[in-house]
């Protein structure tokens, strides 16, 4: 049962696509899909969500403040380059099993982070080496455009949701 489920954000919530304003602001396309997915975890489950990136600041700590607001995420870690050692501290914090865990991811930077966890998912645009791992969930939403969501709807119709 997945009880914690770590995600990564560009790629997976976003399409990897950054524009750039004349005054150097960056800006990137989510998908409520995505949001609506944290949501019912939140109100159907027990499952924490921890948002983890490499990059620091900017949109994604954006977005993540507003899912804390909310409340339908437990955490946002930024600037995370060694993923892994991120699941697997959280994953001791809360008390619970990597094998309990899962993670979302899309490029090779999440590949020891999804390898640590109990359930694997990435977009259907992901890294090959990402779509290649063996057991992995590949939606066939491409990143930003409710992978995540689909991941999450896969979760629950397979049951592997914790519930409490």
């Amino acid at each position: 049962m997945v009880k914690i489920l770590f995600c990564d954000m560009d790629g997976t919530m976003t399409d990897g696509t950054v524009f750039y304003s004349e005054r150097g602001e960056e800006f990137k396309q989510f998908s409520h899909r995505d949001g609506r997915a944290f949501h019912l975890l939140k109100h159907k489950s027990k499952v924490k969500v921890f948002l983890i990136t490499s990059e620091t600041g900017g949109i994604n700590a954006a977005r993540a403040a507003k899912f804390i607001k909310l409340g339908t995420i437990a955490g946002f870690m930024e600037g995370e380059e060694a993923k892994q050692d991120t699941v697997r501290k959280i994953a001791e914090q809360e008390n619970v099993d990597l094998s309990e865990c899962a993670f979302f991811g899309d490029d090779t930077n999440d590949l020891d982070a999804l390898a640590a966890c109990g359930y694997m998912g990435c977009p259907g645009d992901a890294n090959l080496a990402i779509k290649e791992l063996e057991d992995i969930f590949v939606a066939q939403a491409f990143g930003g455009h409710g992978a995540v969501r689909e991941y999450v709807d896969w979760l629950f119709i397979t049951e592997q949701i914790y519930r409490g």
